[in-house]
């Protein structure tokens, strides 16, 4: 589980390294010739942040619950920690399938 969260970490420090020149070269562009697609993507960028604080809350919960020796509070974070990494998945496969969807109408 934290080696999924330290990937979603990744990922994410990865897109925001291009972001400033995908701002520039592809968003104009691709808010001009179709604005539709445009919002898709937007959205599609705010899923992937949910996605990737979710998978922190969750590792970080993950952690918390794992302690030794156990507590009541671990106890009580391991559901919690189950449904942030089920929901950093969703959002996750959501955005990926968006991204993919707008990539095949117009090839960057």
């Amino acid at each position: 589980m934290l080696a999924s969260a330290t990937l979603v970490v990744v990922v994410a420090v990865l897109g925001g390294v291009i972001y400033s020149p995908y701002r520039e070269r592809v968003r104009t562009p691709l808010f001009i010739e179709h604005p539709d697609l445009g919002w898709m993507f937007e959205r599609k960028e705010h899923l992937a942040v949910g996605a990737t604080c979710l998978a922190v809350t969750g590792a970080i919960a993950h952690l918390l619950a794992s302690a030794r020796p156990p507590t009541t509070l671990g106890a009580n974070l391991e559901p919690v920690a189950r449904r942030a990494f089920r929901a950093a998945f969703m959002l996750a496969l959501v955005a990926a399938l968006l991204g993919t969807y707008v990539s095949s109408v117009r090839p960057l």
